[in-house]
């Protein structure tokens, strides 16, 4: 059984070399990274899986051991581990400090390990975007640095310490060994849910295994709140398409939650708040047992540049107006079928 660990949406974001037994083919970066100043290239590693495999372990006493699981607990790409591969994980392990305004992964730079944030805060940048400013804010908990790992790519972002801060740091050799080759099974079941979705329909193929390998499998009960209307915290925020079962998308106008649609297997939601940088405009609740396939806002922003202007006009017209729905003028929408056109909710 692997490990499992929590599936609220307020968890920490997870976000984002040397070859799995055998190597893989590489995937070429991202759709939507931004171009480089100087030509880069992707390839595969040369085979080494019938070399003896020597395990990286660095001691450590027990409290640090607790604290590395506990900083990993709800990074989603930790999950699909047996509890053997999360041992030698553990194992390899380093611990990194850095000061305020410490750079710890470099764009462009070729990438040596994975990183968690275990204390402190880090800030995103990427050349180009944000007239220099930072993205977004990684709090602990937080993983980053696993695309040049996977793609064998340059590293797609810098990352600096905001302040102090303090990181497990994972080499790309035990990451590829263990938590890249948990997710295989995982990342081609969901290749087969993704390519069914009209949404997704432009996308190549390489395209989808890279949105296979960031999504983010998440279970709710039947009435649990999947998203808050009024929720500012955007470090939180996911893009969620259902996988199975039900959910129900309500306004609060003047006291009362106005039911604005049902959404069924197919159907997104969540992609307002990510792409006009507002707080959540409705509450996401699961009519039915739910799971959903959940994009962090970090992989959100790095993997669905090529869906980017469907996502921002069905954003601004694809719901309905709350009064109208109040007023009887227009009923709430129905959920939609895996390959429907209009399979979207937006909030």
């Amino acid at each position: 059984m692997g490990a499992t660990f929590s599936k609220r949406d307020h968890g920490p974001a997870p976000a984002v070399e040397e070859p799995l037994p055998p190597a893989a083919p590489a995937t070429p970066p991202p759709a939507g990274a931004i171009p480089r100043k100087r030509r880069v290239s992707v390839s595969a590693e040369v085979d080494k899986s019938k070399e003896p495999v020597v395990k990286k372990v660095v001691p450590k006493e027990q409290d640090i051991i607790n604290q590395i699981k506990e900083s990993v607990a709800n990074n989603f790409l930790f999950n699909a581990l047996q509890p053997e591969q999360l041992e030698e994980v553990v194992d390899a392990m380093e611990q990194k400090d850095y000061a305020a305004g410490d750079t710890i992964i470099s764009e462009g730079a070729d990438g040596d390990n994975f990183y968690v944030i275990a204390s402190g805060e880090c800030e995103v940048f990427i050349e180009g975007k944000n007239d220099g400013a930072a993205l977004r804010v990684m709090k602990a908990g937080s993983g980053f640095g696993e695309l040049a790992l996977m793609y064998n790519a340059p590293r797609s972002a810098t990352i600096k310490a905001k302040v102090a801060v303090r990181c497990w740091a994972l080499d790309r050799a035990t990451f590829r060994r263990t938590i890249m080759a948990a997710g295989q099974a995982r990342r081609k079941k969901y290749e087969q849910f993704l390519v069914k979705l009209d949404l997704l329909k432009h996308l190549t193929p390489a395209e989808i295994a890279q949105l296979a390998d960031a999504v983010e499998p998440l279970s709710f009960a039947a009435a649990e709140t999947v998203i808050e209307q009024g929720d500012g915290d955007r470090q939180s925020f996911k893009f969620y398409i259902v996988e199975e079962g039900q959910a129900q998308a309500f306004i609060r106008k003047d006291g009362n939650d106005v039911l604005m649609s049902t959404l069924g297997v197919g159907d997104y939601f969540g992609e307002k708040a990510l792409v006009q940088m507002t707080p959540r405009t409705a509450t996401v609740k699961a009519q039915t047992a739910l799971k959903c396939a959940c994009l962090s806002i970090a992989a959100f922003e790095r993997l669905m540049g090529p869906c980017a202007e469907l996502l921002k006009e069905r954003a601004s017209t694809g719901y309905n107006d709350v009064d109208e729905v109040i007023a009887g003028r227009v009923s709430p929408k129905g959920p939609s079928s895996p390959r429907a056109a209009d399979a979207v909710s937006s909030f």
